[in-house]
């Protein structure tokens, strides 16, 4: 963006770095459990609840990962942490 400084530039690089990292791994993991459920091949309605349960817990974090990550590219671009810094 015109006007950012190197550091803000930082700032909103690593947010959006550390964000797609958690956000690959949560979704590794959904992914590799979802996997393992369809390659055992068993209907089993306990397991289904258990990986509707894991689904639904990995969406909350997506999202609360999403908010979180949407909320400090405000701060950076108002530059907060240089306010902090002066005191």
């Amino acid at each position: 963006m015109p006007g950012d400084s190197d550091h803000q530039k930082r700032e909103r690089r690593g947010a959006l770095w550390s964000a797609g990292f958690l956000l690959v791994l949560i979704g590794f993991m959904l992914g590799s459990f979802v996997w393992s459920m369809i390659a055992q091949g068993e209907n089993s309605t306990p397991l289904l609840m258990l990986l509707l349960l894991y689904v639904i817990l990995g969406g909350a974090v997506f999202v609360g990962i999403g908010l979180a990550l949407k909320e400090r590219l405000k701060e950076v671009k108002r530059g907060e942490s240089e306010e902090a810094k002066k005191y």
